[in-house]
């Protein structure tokens, strides 16, 4: 009996995973910006936009990090734009 017990656990042990995720780790130039509001504090996990030279599609749409930091690694030179805005109404446009 203990057979037939063992034999699903080794199949689901087996089985894909359908909610598996993959990831690759690359290392290279990235961009870091570091947000802060007037007063110092980080501009945490707020909206944020990087966008490539002339173009108006963003590159990157995410938030920032729990210290006010967002990275990107550019796929060509130029000035890139930055989009960083609150829901309260901070924020900035600026190119790096």
């Amino acid at each position: 009996m203990r057979r037939f017990l063992l034999l699903p656990v080794a199949i689901l042990a087996g089985a894909p995973h359908a909610h598996q995720i993959n990831h690759e780790v690359q290392t290279g130039s990235a961009v870091i910006v570091e947000l802060s509001y007037g007063d110092g504090s980080p501009f945490s996990y707020e909206s944020a936009e990087v966008y490539r030279p002339a173009e108006s599609i963003p590159f990157l749409a995410g938030r920032t990090d729990a210290n006010g930091r967002l990275a990107f690694v550019p796929d060509q030179a130029g000035d890139w734009r930055i989009k960083a805005f609150s829901e309260d109404g901070h924020g900035g446009d600026f190119t790096v």
